[in-house]
């Protein structure tokens, strides 16, 4: 009799990151994040996303273990699982800097 075929859980793959530092790389199985319309999850497989968020950002990991940062404002991009948080930026620029951050943050992606 042949076992059934039992993929591996997807994860999210989680940036978090200030204009001086890595704040949080690594996976989970979950985010929840508030935004202006209030408490959101995002789970492996949403839709593609982005928020400006604030207060905190709470990252599930396995074995229902959670990770809670505090935060001022940041601006949140889901793709394809990947999920990247920019805090501590200039919310009032242009959008013109956060696609040229996107665009950096998902070059290195790519590279690892």
């Amino acid at each position: 009799m042949q076992q059934p075929n039992v993929s591996q859980p997807v994860n999210l793959q989680i940036s978090i990151l200030s204009p001086d530092k890595i704040i949080y790389l690594g996976q989970a199985e979950a985010v929840t994040c508030k935004n202006e319309k209030g408490v959101f999850d995002i789970l492996p497989l949403h839709s593609n996303f982005i928020s400006l968020i604030d207060d905190y950002i709470i990252i599930h990991l396995p074995r229902g273990r959670e990770h809670k940062i505090k935060i001022g404002r940041g601006l949140l991009k889901a793709i394809e699982n990947k999920i990247t948080i920019l805090l501590n930026i200039d919310l009032t620029e242009k959008d013109v800097i956060f696609k040229a951050l996107f665009k950096q943050i998902e070059d290195n992606q790519k590279k690892t």
